[in-house]
């Protein structure tokens, strides 16, 4: 497992050339946090989250100004990202408010889902994570990965295959 957070490290800091994070094909099973900076260039290999209690659910404030860009890897493979998404909403629930420049990916089988926080602390909800999706499949179709930006909170959520050019928090 060392070995594979290693390469998924390595491979995270080869994309820096493309402005956006690369999720690696073999990371494994787990919750992650992968800082970044402002050029969107991770700053170290994933930091694997051991499980941890839930706190208070949080609401979402209603997004208006977003913006979509479809995934690359055809139809998701929707049980693990059903899968990934549970557990990344059970995250969100527990209030946490993240930094900014981080990511805070789910990885389960093919797929991944993932928060992204830009420029500001911010929290991830369940409730905008949810309306994020309903605006992707809006926009890219039923079946389709990719990420809703939301340009007011600075912040934006997604879903995807997992693969080698899966590129998150652009």
């Amino acid at each position: 497992m060392v070995r594979q957070l290693l390469l998924a490290g390595l491979s995270l800091l080869q994309a820096a050339a493309v402005g956006a994070l690369i999720v690696p094909a073999g990371l494994p099973e787990g919750l992650y946090t992968i800082p970044f900076d402002s050029d969107g260039t991770a700053l170290s290999a994933p930091l694997r989250v051991e499980s941890r209690g839930t706190q208070g659910r949080f609401e979402a404030r209603q997004f208006q100004r977003w913006e979509a860009r479809c995934g690359v890897l055809g139809q998701i493979q929707i049980n693990d990202f059903t899968v990934a998404k549970e557990n990344l909403q059970s995250e969100c629930d527990r209030g946490e408010t993240y930094q900014s420049n981080m990511a805070v990916v789910y990885s389960t089988g093919r797929a991944i889902a993932y928060f992204c926080n830009y420029d500001r602390q911010n929290r991830c909800t369940r409730a905008e994570y949810e309306e994020a999706m309903l605006a992707l499949v809006g926009q890219c179709g039923i079946g389709a990965g990719g990420e809703v930006y939301l340009a007011a909170q600075d912040k934006g959520y997604g879903g995807d295959n997992k693969g080698e050019s899966v590129e998150i928090c652009y």
